[in-house]
């Protein structure tokens, strides 16, 4: 699953000070990973005597200066979220090294994503989108290229195809145009791999006899 935090804010400058009273009085509700479960905004006009519109207008500040995350009943500061996020993927990451270098048939617990799937919950902006274009996972400039060729992704080149080339990228355009109909000279179909970045001109080789 995909979650993107924006950078935590650096506290210099300082913030100023009716800003520093908010983020205060918020970290007093908030748990050691910085999330809470009231709404920011009633604990501001309750605990800081303000009116609402003044209690929105802060919040909307920190959250410009990226202090705080902020959902309809939630919030969540930054700083000690973004620290617990990285300890438990420490963490999962320590558990699975000390898996690979052990017994396989040893049980060992499964990796806790618990605290990335509570913030996904409450956050759900902050979901990585699922679903990207095809176009973003191969060069723009080759894209009538590829359309024109057979292609494939490098990485699943199939068995029967030679890669010829080192990686082409989209300032070598020419190049790859001449290598295309060297090949088709040759009476050889080209083949094309991509990657997100740069093509390779393969050709197909004709099965054996």
């Amino acid at each position: 699953m995909s979650l993107k935090l924006p950078r935590p804010y650096r506290r210099a400058p300082k913030l100023p000070l009716a800003e520093a009273l908010a983020l205060d009085c918020l970290q007093s509700f908030a748990a050691d990973d910085g999330l809470c479960m009231h709404p920011a905004c009633d604990l501001l006009v309750t605990h800081l005597s303000i009116t609402p519109t003044h209690a929105d207008n802060l919040l909307g500040s920190l959250i410009s200066r990226h202090v705080i995350l902020l959902s309809a009943k939630h919030f969540a500061i930054l700083s000690p979220l973004s620290r617990a996020l990285k300890k438990e993927r420490d963490r999962n990451r320590h558990r699975a090294l000390k898996t690979q270098s052990q017994n396989h048939s040893i049980s060992h617990s499964p990796p806790s994503w618990s605290l990335r799937t509570r913030v996904l919950q409450l956050f759900p902006a902050l979901r990585g989108p699922v679903d990207r274009p095809a176009s973003y996972n191969r060069p723009a400039a080759f894209e009538a290229l590829l359309k024109e060729h057979p292609h494939h992704h490098k990485n699943a080149c199939p068995s029967d195809v030679e890669i010829l080339t080192d990686a082409c990228y989209p300032g070598e355009l020419t190049t790859v145009l001449t290598l295309i109909e060297e090949q088709r000279s040759a009476n050889r179909l080209p083949v094309l791999l991509f990657t997100r970045k740069a093509i390779y001109v393969g050709v197909r080789r004709a099965p054996k006899r």
